[in-house]
């Protein structure tokens, strides 16, 4: 029986996609899903980055180069190549490129990756971000084992210019751990992120493919699953504005993230109020730029959602 995720699958491929003839272990520990684009100037950093993990378990990546207009698919065939027992390189085509709302979106590459992953955890690493620790892998999978987690992030720099910015605020690098308390979201970087695997494909299979955009997904999986954070900061996000996401303008971000409030409000009732809130607050800051700033801003997506919770609970 086809599942969901076969079935979007087959819907938005025009182009079969191609993958190239390599080595890679058949039954991996670990996935890593490499989505690139136009990443000429970063591509290289990145999966040196991965190549050098230091693990005691097999790992397979999965470089899904979506037909860039630079040279990043050249430098791609050039590393898979040359390292033919790690590297699985997929060919997309533009045509298979997913809108969502409007807007052209990695969604069809990063669902080709998840159908296609062998390993029993994944990871997602951006073409333009970068492992800053040799042993990531092998701490988070061992720590996974360890606890029996569905999900471990680690901590991490923002990459603003040539400055490094720890993230997130409040958390001490100490190389403890701790797990994430059920339904407090807190937002963590995808390169920090691995996850097992039956559960991101659980989380199409229930919720549709919106579900595996960035936020979407933590929200579901610190409110539906147990989450572990290792307390080290291991890999580096490059903040450059030109992201599918970043690149778009403040209105027009605002709209989706309030579209995306909406499926969450859906999808997990219990945090109804959470999401509402989210979804007005986004509102005040598109459509309400000069009258809500900073404490007002709060204070009307306060109000919005008082409002909208009163009738929710008067139907």
């Amino acid at each position: 029986m086809k599942t969901l995720l076969d079935r979007i699958i087959e819907q938005n491929q025009k182009i079969a996609i191609t993958e190239t003839k390599n080595d890679a272990p058949k039954n991996p520990i670990l996935s890593i899903i490499i989505p690139t684009y136009n990443h000429e100037g970063t591509i290289i950093q990145c999966l040196t980055s991965v190549l050098k993990q230091e693990t005691s378990f097999s790992f397979e990546i999965l470089l899904m180069e979506d037909d860039s207009d630079d040279d990043t698919r050249k430098i791609c065939k050039q590393f898979a190549k040359n390292n033919p027992d790690k590297i699985r390189l997929f060919l997309n085509h533009r045509e298979n490129n997913m809108r969502i709302w409007g807007q052209p979106t990695g969604m069809f590459n990063g669902l080709k990756a998840i159908q296609t992953a062998r390993g029993k955890y994944m990871t997602v690493l951006e073409g333009d971000d970068y492992y800053s620790g040799l042993d990531k892998l092998e701490k988070q999978v061992s720590l996974l084992e360890q606890t029996n987690a569905d999900c471990c992030h680690t901590l991490w720099h923002n990459l603003e210019g040539n400055i490094m910015v720890p993230q997130p605020n409040g958390i001490a690098p100490d190389s403890s751990y701790f797990y994430l308390k059920p339904n407090k979201y807190r937002y963590f970087h995808t390169s920090t992120r691995i996850i097992n695997t039956n559960v991101v494909k659980e989380i199409i299979e229930h919720f549709g493919y919106h579900a595996i955009r960035d936020s979407a997904v933590q929200m579901i999986l610190h409110s539906r699953y147990t989450v572990v954070v290792l307390c080290k900061h291991l890999s580096v996000y490059r903040k450059t504005g030109v992201g599918i996401h970043t690149s778009l303008s403040h209105r027009k971000r605002a709209r989706q993230e309030v579209k995306l409030s909406q499926l969450l409000q859906k999808w997990l009732p219990e945090k109804m109020h959470s999401f509402t809130r989210r979804k007005w607050d986004w509102f005040a800051r598109a459509y309400l730029p000069t009258v809500a700033q900073g404490r007002p801003r709060k204070w009307l997506g306060s109000l919005f959602t008082r409002i909208e919770m009163f009738f929710a609970r008067s139907r």
